[in-house]
């Protein structure tokens, strides 16, 4: 029964649609990374709705919410008369993509793959989708091309430095989570010229012992606004003082990194984030001023 009230109330919903003479895709987006490029690519006006990991920019935090990317609400997406929902594999449960395609209701899937590859072929699909096709490959361009910058200054920097030892943790219920190899947060700290000291792969509970024994130069800490005071950073040493004995904590390497930049693949913010932390990691006064320049 539950399904054919959300039939009909999308098809209700859809000759309203048609009957405004609606011409531009109405899309729900489903991975904070993917909102964010929807954005770059300057359609914005398209979004109806997002999910709860899309945060930036802040404005479409006033957009309806689906509900969070792995448990989207059929409902709430269908009441949005949307012609596109996109999103990362990380997007269902696979009921709900069913009942969406079972509407009409285009599903898309992008990578979430940390490559540029993958960015490339996301903004390609979205250029497509959109009617963006020239704004995409210009955005990848200009992507790339400020990596390609980054590589150069870490290049620089290691000729004379050697990588700095790198941990990404955030904090969960009763310990952190560290980021291993085939992540988003691994994908950034290799492209800023730092190891990862994790060697597992995927995100992983890590004990402060275990942490303490890797010995990390910096370490980064993820949360929700990207910044890290200094009484943050000392209610952390003051629960287990031997972090007192990093490098990281002697010469004021634990920063803080926004979240929401880890999301659905690689976004947009990551080019500016990347150029922040090879300034950190090797102690460059503007990495800005050398870029424009």
């Amino acid at each position: 029964m539950r399904k054919y009230w959300l039939i009909l109330l999308f098809f209700v919903g859809m000759v309203c649609y048609v009957s405004a003479g609606e011409s531009h895709p109405r899309v729900v987006s489903a991975g904070g990374s993917i909102t964010e490029w929807i954005v770059a690519l300057g359609a914005e006006n398209d979004l109806v709705g997002v999910d709860t990991t899309s945060l930036y920019p802040e404005r479409i935090r006033k957009l309806p919410k689906v509900g969070y990317q792995r448990q989207l609400n059929a409902e709430g997406v269908a009441s949005l008369k949307p012609t596109l929902v996109v999103g990362t594999p990380e997007m269902g449960p696979e009921t709900v993509m069913k009942q969406l395609n079972d509407l009409g209701i285009r599903v898309e899937t992008l990578s979430n793959t940390a490559d540029f590859k993958a960015v490339a072929d996301n903004l390609t699909t979205l250029g497509k989708l959109l009617n963006k096709e020239e704004q995409a490959k210009q955005l990848y361009q200009s992507y790339h091309a400020k990596f390609d910058q980054v590589d150069q200054l870490v290049k620089k920097a290691q000729g004379q430095n050697k990588p700095p030892k790198v941990i990404l943790v955030m904090g969960i219920q009763g310990g952190l989570l560290a980021a291993g190899r085939g992540t988003t947060s691994d994908w950034l700290i290799k492209q800023a010229g730092g190891k990862n000291v994790v060697s597992f792969d995927g995100y992983k509970s890590i004990s402060n012992e275990a942490l303490l024994a890797l010995k990390p130069d910096v370490i980064i800490i993820a949360n929700r606004t990207g910044r890290l005071n200094d009484e943050a950073i000392k209610k952390m040493v003051d629960a287990d003082p031997s972090l007192a004995l990093t490098n990281a904590v002697k010469n004021n390497k634990v920063i803080g990194l926004d979240a929401s930049l880890l999301v659905a693949g690689l976004g947009p913010r990551l080019s500016d984030e990347a150029l922040r932390l090879v300034a950190i990691f090797y102690n460059l006064p503007s990495v800005q001023t050398v870029l424009v320049n």
